[in-house]
């Protein structure tokens, strides 16, 4: 029994003197792991892009950095009733108040939505970096204005960051002047970053429908008789001093629209003669605005022409006129959200007319003529 284990001893020393060095897990020659090349750079490249939302504008950045290492495309894209940018030639592009411009090109998508509205230009990843901290950034494509806000700066900065992953390069910081000790010279305070601008989009299009209300209101009337004698009547309102004007519009491009005014006013009255009248008035009135250029705030001026019909109780006197109206007006809309907005307005016309009057002795016409200024308040929906 003590032969035969000797003997498997000896069998299995034998066997593991027999075997080769890389079965043992020895290091030896043959396994030495075979040199292999790193990936190319080109291999793993991807495109890369973002979007940002400005008003009714979509702003793609896309670029393949190692095709070119300093290209980037910016493409516009919105949806409109009509073409606006086919006869755009050039994308400015203003930086902190430094201009450049580039060509303007088509872009086309292979779905061919309708309405959609694509154009794009070329420029340089320098120009991208400086977006990250600019105080202003804004793209002008003939005369239609997008602006970068605070809000977009983290992911321009993404974009930069990804696209000099892709090329092995560490990302430029901005470039900034050493500042002195403080104890040698005082550092200068520096500047508040701007508030981030509502955009309230391109108005070409697009419905509007308005409530006015009337703050301060002031009229002088004038009734001139075939016998020669007049007399006046003038009326001062302050606070609300009428319904709610409601007023319709449509805006046929970013800058012009054409609305129709209805209201009624209320008014008290004094004559020369010290007496008091209380008067009722409707009108109607169309009307055709134009808005300057601008983001959150846009300056207006405009002109109405109208009817108005009115009726009035002085002593013992009852007075019913109609009058053909004129009036111009200047104000601004302020944009708190894309489709709301507020607009104070003040506005000075005129009229003119007849008027019938009535008593109980007598009944007889006049020659109407009026003036009237006005201050105003309305709350506009842009649908």
């Amino acid at each position: 029994m003590r032969s035969r284990s000797h003997l498997i001893l000896l069998s299995t020393i034998a066997l593991s003197l027999a075997l080769p060095a890389q079965a043992q897990g020895i290091e030896g020659p043959a396994a030495e792991a075979v040199p292999q090349s790193a990936p190319s750079p080109q291999a793993d490249a991807q495109p890369i892009g973002i979007t940002l939302t400005l008003g009714d504008t979509r702003l793609h950045f896309m670029a393949r950095p190692p095709n070119d290492p300093s290209l980037v495309v910016l493409r516009f894209e919105r949806f409109v009733h009509e073409p606006q940018w086919s006869a755009c030639k050039e994308l400015e592009l203003v930086i902190d108040g430094a201009t450049s411009r580039s060509p303007l090109e088509r872009a086309f998508k292979r779905d061919g939505v309708a309405g959609r509205e694509l154009v794009q230009a070329r420029v340089t990843v320098d120009d991208v970096a400086r977006m990250r901290h600019a105080r202003q950034v804004t793209f002008n494509l003939c005369g239609a204005t997008r602006r970068l806000t605070v809000t977009h700066a983290a992911l321009v900065q993404g974009f930069v960051t990804d696209f000099h992953a892709q090329l092995g390069q560490a990302v430029p910081e901005p470039i900034t002047p050493p500042v002195a000790p403080k104890q040698d010279v005082p550092r200068a305070p520096s500047a508040p970053v701007p508030a981030p601008q509502v955009e309230q989009g391109g108005l070409r299009g697009r419905a509007l429908l308005s409530l006015g209300i009337g703050l301060l209101g002031y009229r002088e009337r004038t009734y001139s008789f075939e016998d020669g004698e007049s007399f006046s009547v003038s009326s001062l309102a302050v606070g609300i001093h009428a319904l709610p004007t409601l007023t319709f519009g449509y805006a046929t491009s970013d800058s012009v629209v054409v609305a129709l005014a209805v209201g009624v006013s209320l008014a008290n009255a004094s004559t020369e003669g010290g007496g008091d009248a209380r008067e009722t008035g409707v009108f109607v009135a169309p009307a055709v605005y134009y808005l300057f250029p601008g983001q959150s705030t846009r300056v207006f001026a405009g002109v109405q022409v109208g009817v108005s019909a009115s009726s009035s109780r002085q002593a013992d006197r009852d007075i019913s006129s109609t009058t053909g109206t004129i009036s111009g007006a200047i104000g601004f809309h302020y944009f708190a959200s894309r489709a709301i907005s507020l607009s104070p307005a003040v506005s000075l016309g005129g009229a003119s007319g007849t008027a019938d009057f009535r008593s109980r002795t007598m009944t007889a016409s006049a020659d109407q003529s009026e003036l009237v200024f006005s201050l105003s308040l309305a709350l506009v929906a842009w649908l």
